[in-house]
């Protein structure tokens, strides 16, 4: 993201600095027809949203699903959407400490940045989860989760 916004200020400014002539004749002395020349268009800086898009709630309610899940699909469901190093430390984490409950309702955001949606996940058995998700444009889905923790109802 940085690199994007890096990016649109560099192309930007140098744009603004190019010099456009739209007069196509040069006095030499001999008389020729105009050549008709094509400017380059001007180059517009890269639209970066500071937003993030509603769509995170699939990657949270399918997190949620895979996460208390206790098959041995679990981590093949998980690691599409969470990060590399989240989804080495649920792969050593005891499977007694995930709860063997079941998701009750959608995930509701406690916080919200343009960078990060934290969720809670209201769980059957009364307790919650809650967990990070972060805008990825190489995710299916388009988010991924960094964390996860208990949450609170």
């Amino acid at each position: 993201m940085l690199l994007a916004v890096l990016v649109a200020y560099m192309a930007f400014h140098l744009g603004a600095s190019w010099h456009r002539s739209n007069d196509a004749t040069v006095d030499v002395g001999v008389t020729t027809t105009p050549i008709k020349q094509h400017a380059a268009p001007s180059p517009s800086p890269a639209v970066v949203s500071t937003t993030p898009a509603p769509d995170w709630e699939a990657t949270a309610r399918t997190f949620a699903a895979a996460f208390l899940d206790h098959s041995r699909t679990r981590e093949a469901r998980i690691r599409p959407i969470v990060t590399p190093r989240l989804a080495t430390l649920l792969a050593r984490t005891d499977p007694a400490k995930i709860p063997d409950e079941r998701p009750v309702g959608n995930p509701r955001v406690v916080a919200q940045t343009a960078e990060t949606v934290t969720v809670t996940q209201q769980l059957s058995d009364d307790s919650a989860i809650a967990f990070d998700l972060v805008p990825d444009p190489t995710c299916p889905e388009g988010w991924v989760v960094t964390s996860v923790r208990p949450g609170s109802r």
